[in-house]
């Protein structure tokens, strides 16, 4: 498959800025609202988390946020036709978990959610040794590798290699939310990668604001922005201006990843 989503984020001329939403928080019409608001913010994508019973990489606030989209009667079909609007007015990156994609069907899921506009798909516990549960997504979707601060040298190369569109590097130990960034460690994991990988490399968890996303930035190619996201919709839900405000608020994570440049 042509890595599309690879070839657009390598093209960029700044740093890359990737906001995290929960799909249907805190409903679907409020949600697409936000996604228009991302983009005209200057989002470079939008990476989709399609709810799970049980997010474990994920921190209170996305759990929280999560649960209530559960409650709604939102399940995995009902991201695609809510999305499909968006398809090709910026990359879309699908988030989720192995048996999400496993009940759906791999071959399916790829399938129906390139369909509907994405490009990419992370599956935030699926190790590459256990790849072949979902590797027939990649036949339409790029699947984003992840990597941690504790991976080892020879294993981060590998998963630099087989990553694709582009990699994901968590900032340090923890969860969503409640990460201690390793700046030093993230240095040496995006020389070591940039040795036997032209990909691009984001780093996400614990980019809880604009300074941080600037400082991250002169490390790496750009930045996941998740809970410190959820987080302001939460806090603004049931506003007649949530929409402008997250539109603000975004811009400023923009302002500064162009700042850092």
């Amino acid at each position: 498959m042509d890595d599309v989503l690879g070839r657009i984020l390598k093209e960029n001329t700044r740093l890359v800025f990737l906001p995290y939403l929960v799909f249907g928080y805190p409903d679907v019409d409020t949600f697409k609202d936000l996604v228009m608001a991302a983009a005209d913010a200057g989002a470079d994508g939008i990476e989709v988390g399609i709810p799970h019973s049980d997010p474990i990489a994920d921190g209170p606030v996305i759990q929280a946020a999560t649960q209530r989209v559960l409650e709604q009667g939102i399940r995995p079909r009902d991201v695609l036709v809510a999305m499909e609007p968006f398809a090709g007015k910026l990359p879309l990156v699908a988030m989720t978990y192995t048996n999400i994609v496993y009940r759906y069907g791999a071959q399916s899921f790829g399938r129906d959610f390139s369909g509907a506009g994405f490009m990419g798909l992370i599956v935030a516990d699926c190790p590459l040794e256990h790849q072949d549960i979902i590797s027939p997504v990649a036949e339409k979707l790029s699947l984003v590798q992840l990597a941690s601060t504790s991976t080892q040298e020879e294993r981060l190369k590998k998963i630099g290699k087989a990553s694709q569109g582009f990699l994901y590097l968590v900032s340090g130990q923890g969860i969503t939310g409640r990460t201690k960034v390793d700046e030093r460690r993230l240095s040496q994991m995006v020389a070591a990668v940039r040795d036997v990988s032209g990909i691009t490399q984001c780093i996400g968890f614990g980019v809880d604001s604009p300074q941080v996303a600037a400082f991250l930035g002169k490390v790496a190619d750009g930045v996941i922005v998740g809970t410190s996201l959820v987080k302001f919709i939460t806090e603004h839900a049931g506003k007649a201006d949530l929409a402008r405000k997250f539109f603000s608020y975004l811009s400023e994570y923009r302002y500064a990843l162009d700042g850092a440049l």
